[in-house]
């Protein structure tokens, strides 16, 4: 008899049959990019991504991810992870799967990129306040209504501003810059400050001391007194005083009074001299050198800075 040996089917393992499926991904991670995102506009966009991870660390691209915000005041957020800006402060995005969930912050700032002083232009007189505002716009040109402006002017006795914009003119005669600042937006306004002009004029029937400022106007009476005639005004080195011819008679003096008019005649300090001016040095000769006659007017006097009433 032939004896032939048995046939197996199958691996050397025992195991039958076909390979068993391979492990099938299961999402086990779901992460935002970016985790955080700052808009400076409203109406401005950024995308976020959600990457969703099975237990080997792999991307899986099959899942649905939904998207939502939890502050739609201040962003919203579409289907494909599309924030839009739509007010100041911060929004919350969340992007979830399943059971998995992450959650993204959206910061609306808003920063001033540029900055407008209304009125753009001033022109005062010596003493007046015009209080100015400021348009804070960001980038598209919108106004950022709750924007905080720093005040500022230059160092010098011409104009001043307040915290609040209050502008107060200053010394008369000259120009200064006001700036506005907002975060790094800033705009400039020039103050101009009048100059005030001393004349003469006859309107009321006699010789009497005016002043005005440079445009006509503020035309203001300083003298009255019909006894005598004033004339040939001149503003001290300052500014702040007045000395002018006062002629009664026969007899020619000096005057001096503050530059609104005060101790303009019986409080004033009398000189007798004639054609008072003053120069550089603040000091009032008694006459012209031209002047033929040394004789005339009295005997010499001037008044020097500091004998200024």
């Amino acid at each position: 008899m032939l004896l032939l040996p048995s046939l197996a089917c199958g691996d050397d393992d025992g195991r039958t049959g076909p390979d068993p499926d391979p492990e099938e991904p299961v999402a086990t991670s779901l992460s935002i990019t970016p985790a955080g995102a700052s808009l400076a506009v409203i109406g401005d966009t950024v995308r976020l991504d959600a990457e969703v991870r099975d237990q080997k660390g792999d991307a899986i691209t099959s899942v649905t991810v939904s998207w939502s915000t939890l502050d739609p005041a201040v962003a919203t957020v579409d289907n494909d992870g599309l924030v839009t800006a739509a007010a100041v402060g911060t929004a919350r995005i969340a992007a979830s799967t399943g059971e998995l969930a992450d959650t993204a912050v959206v910061s609306v700032e808003r920063a001033p990129a540029g900055i407008a002083i209304e009125p753009t232009a001033l022109h005062l007189a010596q003493g007046d306040t015009v209080r100015l505002s400021a348009v804070i716009l960001d980038a598209s040109g919108v106004a950022i209504e709750d924007a905080v402006v720093v005040w500022s002017g230059e160092v010098g006795t011409i104009a001043s501003v307040d915290p609040t914009g209050l502008v107060t003119a200053g010394a008369r005669g000259g120009e200064a810059r006001i700036t506005a600042t907002a975060g790094d937006a800033a705009d400039t306004v020039v103050v101009q400050v009048m100059d005030l002009l001393a004349f003469t004029s006859l309107r009321d029937g006699d010789a009497e001391i005016y002043v005005m400022n440079d445009d006509g106007s503020g035309q203001t009476h300083l003298t009255n007194d019909p006894s005598g005639s004033d004339h040939q005004p001149v503003w001290s080195p300052d500014g702040t005083k007045t000395a002018f011819i006062r002629i009664v008679g026969a007899e020619t003096e000096i005057y001096v009074m503050n530059a609104d008019g005060a101790r303009g005649c019986a409080g004033a300090r009398r000189r007798v001299c004639r054609r008072p001016s003053v120069g550089p040095s603040g000091r009032m000769p008694t006459r012209p050198p031209s002047d033929p006659d040394p004789t005339r007017g009295g005997p010499p006097c001037s008044v020097s800075p500091a004998s200024w009433p």
